[in-house]
Order: structure tokens, then sequence, then C-alpha cells
């Protein structure tokens, strides 16, 4: 037996460095705080600190799902003694038992803990969660702890965020290096390598849309274009040509100014210029 009393929390923490606890028999919802102390009556409360720490859990019984099997982890038996690979009928059995390295980890750690966790009982991950997380099992079964039906899940699980989001994770027990692997990136300094480089940024689908783009707006600048001297010049030509000459020379000076037009639009596009308006002023 060790003596204690009850003490001035204020007053020990103030005047003194003995060791103050709040005592758990006056929960904080009662409004009555009392405060007890070892130290103040020349004692030790290492054996009930102990003791306190031996029953964290007060004896509970733990429920766990398991997502999956993972041999030499998690697995089951089928009736001849074999390994089942994958989960079938056998996996909603709870009368079938678990084996592997994580369920002896489990049994180890009940034998630290000395009656502290009673018993785990390993179960499946809900078939509603499963519809919810499609793509995995194990996202499944922490939807099956945030929704409250097990108590923990037990398999080898990443930490992500999603997961982070729907309830906590022990200390990892395995980490695993990724690495991302990628041909040997080899230097070319070859002219056709270089130039290539310039049409890396977009598709060649995107390079046509994009030409086709400059070409319709040049095709309607022209178009929508009033110079007055190339009506004069078109006309003065007319005066001296025949008619299907003339034609012929209209579409010449046509396509001339277009191809002209969709140049300077290129030209502004691709270094990002602005084009300007001859016809303003400042």
């Amino acid at each position: 037996f060790q003596s204690w009393c009850y003490v001035d929390a204020d007053a020990c923490v103030r005047d003194t460095d003995n060791a103050v606890y709040r005592s758990s028999y006056f929960p904080v919802e009662s409004g009555v705080d009392m405060f007890y102390s070892y130290d103040a009556c020349n004692s030790t409360g290492n054996s009930w600190m102990e003791f306190v720490e031996r029953r964290a859990l007060g004896g509970i019984h733990i429920k766990a799902s398991v997502p999956s099997y993972l041999e030499p982890m998690i697995f089951k038996r089928d009736g001849e003694g074999n390994i089942i690979d994958e989960p079938g009928e056998e996996y909603y059995d709870n009368s079938v038992p678990y084996e592997g390295a994580y369920m002896n980890y489990i049994k180890e750690i009940m034998r630290i803990a000395k009656g502290d966790i009673t018993n785990v009982t390993y179960t499946y991950k809900s078939r509603s969660s499963t519809l919810k997380h499609p793509s995995s099992h194990y996202t499944a079964a922490v939807q099956d702890i945030e929704n409250g039906l097990v108590d923990m899940s037990v398999g080898p699980f990443w930490i992500t965020v999603e997961r982070l989001r729907m309830t906590s994770f022990t200390v990892p027990l395995i980490y695993d290096k990724i690495v991302l692997v990628i041909p040997d990136p080899m230097s070319k300094n070859g002219l056709s390598y270089q130039t290539s480089k310039v049409l890396a940024p977009f598709t060649a689908r995107l390079w046509l849309l994009v030409i086709l783009v400059i070409a319709f707006t040049s095709l309607l600048s022209v178009w929508f274009a009033k110079s007055s001297h190339t009506k004069r010049t078109m006309l003065e030509h007319s005066k001296r040509r025949t008619k299907s000459k003339f034609s012929r020379l209209r579409i010449g000076i046509y396509a001339r100014l277009i191809f002209d037009s969709f140049l300077e639009k290129g030209l502004y596009f691709f270094s990002e210029g602005v084009e300007q308006d001859e016809g303003s002023s400042l």
C-alpha cells in the first residue's frame, strides 16, 4: 500500500515540485475538481501508474475487419488445408480462422497487454462499403471504421489522405520505398532533335487547329478590309485588261493579301506580340 492525499493543486504547483494528478473518480461534468499527490505524503505512485498503464483500455474486446487476403500476412485455408489466394464464400464465414503474420502480431500485443485487451474478433468488411469504394478493399474497410461497424482493421494499409479523413492509424510496421524507373535519358544534340523540340509543346492536332485558326483569321481580315489602294489598283488594271485577265489578277491580288496577312498574324501569334493598327494614333 502506498499513501497518498488530496492536495491544493494551485499551492502544490506554485510552491512545490510535487507531482499532482486530477482524480478520475470525479468526472469533469460533475463540476468537482479533486487533486491528489503521492509526493506530498512522502510516497511514490510508480506501482499505481504501472497498473494504470497496463489497464489503459480496461480489458476491452476488439472487433476487427480484414479487407482481403495477402499471403503470408493474412490468409485462410480451405477444408484440405490449402491456403486460399482470393476471397470467396469462406471470407464471409467467421468460423474459418485467419492465419498469418499479422494475426501473430496481434496475439503478441495481447500477450504484452496482460489482460488489457481481452479478445480480438476478426470479421469481414461490409458489402455497402465495398460498393462505395469498388477500387480498393482497404479503403472500404476504413469506411467501416468510420461508420462504427468495427473498432479497427488489420492489414497492410497505405496511409492516404482519404483514409486519414476517416480514421487514425497505428505506427507504421513496414515502410515501402517507391522509386520511379525510366530509361537512361541520353543526351541528344542533333539538329533534327533540337528543331523538333519546337513542336513539342502541342500535339499534331492542336498545331493543325492553330494554323487553321490563323488562316481563317487572315481570310476574314482581308475580306473585311477596305483598302482604297487595293481597289484603285484593281480598277486601273481592269481598264487595261480584259475581263478574264482581270479576274485572274483579282484572284492573285487577294491570294497575296491573304498570304501576307497569314504571315503577319502568325508572326504576332508565335512571338506573343501585339498587332498594331496603322490607322490609329495617339
